[in-house]
Order: C-alpha cells, then sequence, then structure tokens
C-alpha cells in the first residue's frame, strides 16, 4: 500500500535520494526515471534524466547534473555507496523513454531522444555493475509514475496521447 502523506513532486532534471518515507510522483515522456531501492535501511531514490549523455564541459558535475541520463545513474550510484550500500543490495527499475510525437525521422532508424536517454541509462547501470529488476520504457505513451521510497512500490499509469481536433 503507497501512502501518499508525504508526497513529492520530482521535476525534469532532478533527483531526490529519501531516508525517510516519501512517495515521489513525476510524469514521463522522452525523460527517464531510474529508481533505486535499498529494503534494509528502507533507503530509495528516482531521477528524472531529460537527455542522454553530459558533454565534455558538463562531465566534470556530473553527480550534480540531473539532466542527463549518465549523470542521473551516476548520482544515485554515489548517494547509495554513501550510505554503505553495496551494488547487489539495491532494487533498479527503469521508466520512460517513450516516442511521444511523430517525425519526419520516424521509422527511418534513426535513434529517438526517448531511445537514447533509456540506451545509456542501461550501458551505464551496466557498466556500474546494477542488474535491473523492472522496467517499463519505450513504445509511445506517456506515463504517471508514483515510487514509494520506503518500500520501492511503484504505481505506473501510461497516459494516452490526446489528438487534436483539425
Amino acid at each position: 500500500m503507497i501512502n501518499f502523506s508525504n508526497a513529492y513532486y520530482l521535476k525534469p532534471a532532478q533527483g531526490v535520494v529519501f531516508d525517510t518515507p516519501h512517495v515521489v510522483h513525476t510524469i514521463l515522456g522522452s525523460c527517464v526515471a531510474v529508481t533505486m531501492f535499498n529494503a534494509r535501511l528502507k533507503i530509495g531514490g528516482i531521477t528524472h534524466a531529460m537527455l542522454p549523455s553530459a558533454t565534455e564541459e558538463t562531465t566534470h558535475k556530473c553527480v550534480q547534473c540531473h539532466k542527463y541520463a549518465d549523470c542521473c545513474v551516476k548520482f544515485l550510484h554515489a548517494k547509495f555507496q554513501s550510505y554503505g550500500i553495496n551494488r547487489t543490495e539495491v532494487e533498479v527499475k527503469l521508466f520512460g523513454g517513450s516516442d511521444m510525437f511523430q517525425t519526419a525521422d520516424s521509422g527511418r532508424g534513426v535513434k529517438t531522444i526517448g531511445h537514447q536517454n533509456v540506451e545509456v541509462s542501461l550501458r551505464v547501470l551496466d557498466e556500474l555493475g546494477y542488474r535491473i529488476s523492472a522496467q517499463d520504457i519505450g513504445g509511445s505513451l506517456g506515463r504517471k509514475l508514483y515510487f514509494s521510497t520506503d518500500t520501492g512500490a511503484i504505481f505506473l499509469k501510461r497516459i494516452q496521447r490526446l489528438h487534436a481536433e483539425e
């Protein structure tokens, strides 16, 4: 059961780690959210990345920058290590990366921002030795996500795209 008494809205380019019970909610399109949870200490973290990778100029401050998927994964990794949590004790989940809008490149094999966000997140998680326990990625629908930081529970709702009248 998710307790909504301590709700926190996670905006794009943000990341949080809580060692007290919170329900963090966010809305994803092409952005990706990575969640990490440790059952022993009841610590949960979530990030909301907008773009795949930091540039050379921003890499030095990557752990503080939540705009990029690679930096988000490194932020969560660093925070969980600061609590003395081994990566084998971390439940990791990945969400988002949808292709919400048709473009001129749709169907041409061009990697969309959503696809790149997912690809980079998966690569960095793998490089750091994490195993993903659940994921809901890609597709053409947005997602509304609720994450309970003290249980690791996720509630996910796919958001249908509304079509404008012509």
